[in-house]
């Protein structure tokens, strides 16, 4: 069994256990003395799935994330029992949260799902709170970069009435690997649950394309699992693909000249237009839209669709894309598109006649 401890010195706070500690640095608001510790439940939780270690924590934890973190450990052990294990989380007994909760926090990090989960809220009466996580898409150290992606996100939160709250962290030094994502997403909402009724996160998939790379981290049904007594951290959008939401935030210059998506990482928070991600969403902006937007991309050159681009994850962006372009008659505006989808079309056919060679063969 694994025992976590919390040490808080005002906006800073040491997670320790296991022979591991993780640091966390929170600015733009005072946070209080905390009262629960669900957070560190989720922030471990994953590697107490992979190791078959149970959680302790010597600190107040709401009963149902205790008992939510054993049902997302078992979910895990059922889909991949090869990889995880259940594990038991017991804590001490929690005690009422503080009163004069606001409402809502945002997670927001810039990209194209967060991006338009703010335009979709439109620009909200009251400051709201929009929470940004050094630890993710930018690294613990890369400090300049993170507060150049700040820079460059802020005038979005202006418009939309938003405040920045920011917490650095060095947690993805021990927690890594597909099945952590959607639980270190949670465990930073719930590190805020003294100031806030719930945290919002937007859904990188609509349901049906969650089907078909399942099971990713952000899935519709764990995304359940993230619910306490008095605390909640909910996916929304989930019924909108990323070739919508780029859609969307085409109609709006703000969200353009804010928008952050690329994979390398030397130039964030600029888009290369020549990455796997740029491409993709290159070819949503001018199938969509008619055009790739000025000023959105280092390298203007136009869109090309590969085979390549039909493998793996890219599939559930890449089909939809090919449906909605389809239907508009705008296949032309996104080059090698139909033979992509074409090729993938033709290797499954070959398949199906391979296997059904086998079959015979093996009688």
């Amino acid at each position: 069994m694994t025992t976590l401890r919390l040490s808080q010195t005002g906006n800073r706070i040491e997670l320790s256990g296991g022979n591991r500690s993780v640091a966390y640095a929170i600015a733009g608001v005072d946070l209080p003395e905390l009262t629960d510790m669900s957070f560190a439940v989720w922030h471990m939780l994953p590697l107490a799935m992979k190791s078959g270690t149970d959680l302790h924590v010597d600190g107040p934890v709401d009963p149902l994330t205790c008992e939510n973190a054993e049902r997302m450990s078992r979910t895990w052990e059922l889909w991949r029992p090869q990889d995880f294990r259940a594990v038991k989380v017991t804590a001490l007994p929690g005690g009422p949260r503080r009163t004069g909760r606001k409402e809502e926090l945002v997670m927001f990090s810039g990209g194209v799902d967060s991006t338009y989960m703010l335009l979709e809220r439109g620009r909200r009466p009251e400051p709201v709170a929009a929470l940004t996580v050094q630890g993710m898409e930018y690294g613990h150290g890369a400090d300049a970069q993170f507060q150049r992606s700040l820079r460059h996100s802020q005038p979005l939160l202006d418009a939309l009435n938003y405040r920045r709250i920011t917490v650095t962290s060095d947690l993805r030094r021990s927690v890594k690997g597909y099945h952590t994502y959607a639980s270190v997403i949670a465990g930073y909402a719930f590190l805020f649950g003294d100031l806030f009724e719930a945290g919002l996160f937007a859904a990188d998939l609509s349901w049906e394309q969650d089907l078909l790379l399942f099971p990713w981290s952000l899935n519709h049904v764990t995304n359940r699992y993230f619910v306490s007594g008095d605390f909640s951290c909910r996916a929304v959008n989930d019924d909108v693909t990323r070739a919508q939401k780029v859609e969307a935030i085409a109609e709006s210059p703000v969200a353009l000249a804010s928008v952050s998506f690329c994979i390398d990482k030397t130039i964030r928070p600029q888009n290369c237009g020549k990455c796997r991600k740029c491409m993709r969403t290159k070819a949503m902006f001018a199938g969509l839209t008619g055009g790739v937007p000025e000023g959105v991309f280092l390298d203007a050159s136009p869109p090309y669709i590969t085979h390549a681009d039909m493998l793996g994850d890219e599939r559930a962006f890449i089909f939809d894309l090919y449906q909605r372009v389809r239907d508009r008659g705008r296949l032309d505006a996104v080059p090698g598109l139909q033979e992509a989808v074409d090729g993938f079309l033709a290797r499954g056919r070959w398949q199906r006649r391979w296997d059904r060679l086998l079959k015979r063969r093996s009688r």
